[in-house]
């Protein structure tokens, strides 16, 4: 992820999730993974702490368990240029090794604005993994790849009172030595429901002869609740809240396959008034 993403939110979040993958091949196999994070804007600043774990015997990805805590921060330079950074660490134990790992993020992000059907046209560069990552002796080399550049782009395509459709696209390069593309597309119906369809492709994996991933499909539901009710909400000036659930689906390489559970609050409304400025009495 890009750590300078979250350099334009305004509102304090929180959000969970849970994957479970099945091999359905050479026998069945089910590995799972959990993640929980917390974004908190302030004036220095947008702050994300995350920690997931993840525990994983399936034969496509024999990484057994891990676990990664991470803290990132980004900032808005000008209404167009984003910075952002993150450090995480985490520890690794297999059936038989054991490793730990120690490195950072680095993100940049210019927006561009629109240009005649485009909206909101933005692209990212990210420096990623840099530092020590997991390398066990017994298992399938190191993870995630060191040293990954990453390039994307997204913008929207259609905008109108009920349906909004927007795409992105990113090219890898893990460890300078391997090629990943990636492409989606989101639809927002009715301001409350969104359709997800995205594809991945692993130059490696297909050299290798993996396979290619099928594209996924996600949809998303949210919704905006009066929780104004609540002292502790309204003394925080969180008297609305939006919720989010989504589910995600994919069939991967080998008959393996993914499933998505997540969900995320944003406390407060949206600052849209411009600061009043005073001078004399």
């Amino acid at each position: 992820m890009n750590p300078a993403l979250t350099a334009p939110l305004q509102r304090v979040s929180a959000a969970l999730g849970w994957t479970g993958l099945i091999q359905t091949r050479y026998g069945y196999k089910f590995g799972d993974a959990f993640f929980v994070g917390a974004l908190l804007p302030t004036r220095f600043g947008v702050w994300t702490a995350t920690f997931n774990g993840s525990f994983i015997p399936v034969w496509q990805l024999p990484y057994g368990n891990s676990f990664v805590g991470r803290v990132g921060w980004s900032r808005d330079l000008t209404d167009n240029i984003f910075l952002g950074a993150s450090i995480y660490s985490g520890g690794l134990v297999g059936d038989s090794d054991s490793d730990w790992a120690l490195a950072a993020d680095l993100g940049f992000t210019y927006v561009f604005g629109d240009w005649s059907i485009f909206k909101n046209m933005r692209a990212s560069a990210v420096a990623a993994n840099l530092g020590k990552n997991f390398n066990p002796k017994t298992g399938p080399g190191e993870f995630p790849s060191i040293a990954t550049l990453k390039l994307g782009f997204a913008s929207l395509f259609v905008e109108t009172g009920n349906f909004t459709a927007g795409f992105s696209f990113d090219v890898g390069f893990p460890s300078f030595q391997n090629f990943t593309l990636g492409f989606g597309v989101d639809m927002k119906i009715i301001k409350i429901i969104t359709v997800s369809v995205g594809w991945d492709m692993n130059t490696r994996e297909i050299v290798r002869d993996m396979g290619m991933n099928l594209p996924f499909i996600g949809i998303s539901v949210n919704w905006t609740a009066n929780t104004g009710k609540s002292g502790l909400m309204t003394k925080q000036g969180w008297q609305t809240t939006d919720f989010a659930f989504s589910g995600l689906w994919q069939q991967n390489t080998r008959g393996l396959q993914t499933v998505s559970v997540g969900a995320q609050a944003d406390f407060g409304g949206k600052d849209t008034d411009a600061p009043e400025i005073i001078i004399g009495d």
